[in-house]
């Protein structure tokens, strides 16, 4: 049952929205604003989770399917389908245990601001932060064994936090690391996102006693030195009362090896629902990307 779950969602299929009283004409226009992009990303992460290495765990992010309406003001609405998870490959209290599925709507817009230390020759460039507001009307989350489940309603926010790409800009000009084949060196903004989850527990053997949360999620990643990349993750879980919290660190160095097969020295630390277990684990692994490149 849990192979066809899985091969079910990669099986959804998709469509361009029309506006069936539209002219011809604008419907074409409205057709060639969309777009549509299957196995958008898909991560695969291989490590080590005991000291004596016997236990494997994998880490896995799809992005099966992501549609996008682009429009001339630079604004964007997108759905996509997404999934991420760990899965120890035996018990062990070292890694968690996480599986998330969902539906996501979003609407993206940036806002211009003259930053000042970006530059192109002697004259100054301005940087554009995008904004984000979204909803996931449809979450499954669980562990990977499916005996404590969970479905969420998610409303969110998120943002590029300004000025937060001046440490890269200025780290790839002084260090000037190699780039990555057909990837030039980026300077990227932190990225959060605030979220509000309504939780419907469909079926416990243990009860955390979190139901509705306040969430914060935070990612970034940066070139670090010769093709290596600094990836970071960070999970602040809080209940409707604002009284219990949990966090979960994710620290990434990647390094590529041949095609899009990297090798990685992984920091993971904190908890993850739905059981919030605590871990704290420093390993080194893989990591594969099907699709388009993550970074």
């Amino acid at each position: 049952m849990k192979n066809l779950f899985f091969a079910a969602i990669m099986l959804i299929p998709t469509a361009p929205c029309y506006a069936q009283e539209d002219p011809a004409a604008e419907v074409q226009n409205k057709i060639i604003g969309w777009t549509q992009a299957y196995l958008k990303n898909y991560n695969l992460d291989v490590y080590p989770v005991e000291k004596n290495n016997d236990i494997i765990a994998v880490n896995w992010k799809i992005i099966p399917v992501q549609i996008t309406r682009n429009s001339s003001d630079g604004s964007s609405l997108a759905f996509n389908l997404n999934g991420n998870g760990i899965k120890p490959l035996k018990d062990t209290e070292n890694s968690q245990d996480n599986v998330n599925l969902s539906l996501d709507f979003y609407y993206c817009h940036w806002v211009t601001i003259d930053t000042k230390f970006r530059t192109r020759g002697d004259r100054q460039v301005k940087t554009d932060y995008m904004y984000y507001a979204g909803l996931k009307p449809a979450t499954y989350e669980s562990d990977n064994s499916f005996k404590n489940a969970d479905y969420l309603f998610q409303p969110y926010i998120g943002f590029d936090v300004p000025y937060t790409d001046i440490i890269p800009y200025y780290w790839n000009k002084l260090v000037k690391p190699v780039p990555r084949k057909n990837r030039p060196l980026k300077s990227q903004p932190v990225k959060a996102y605030f979220i509000y989850s309504f939780v419907s527990k469909i079926h416990r053997e243990v009860d955390t006693n979190v139901d509705n949360r306040t969430e914060l999620e935070v990612d970034y990643w940066m070139d670090l030195i010769d093709k290596s990349i600094l990836d970071y993750k960070l999970n602040v879980y809080m209940d409707k009362d604002l009284v219990k919290r949990y966090q979960y660190y994710d620290l990434s160095i990647l390094y590529p090896v041949i095609g899009k097969l990297e090798l990685m020295i992984k920091w993971s630390r904190g908890a993850l629902p739905p059981l919030f277990t605590q871990t704290d684990n420093l390993t080194y692994g893989v990591r594969y990307q099907f699709g388009a490149e993550g970074y």
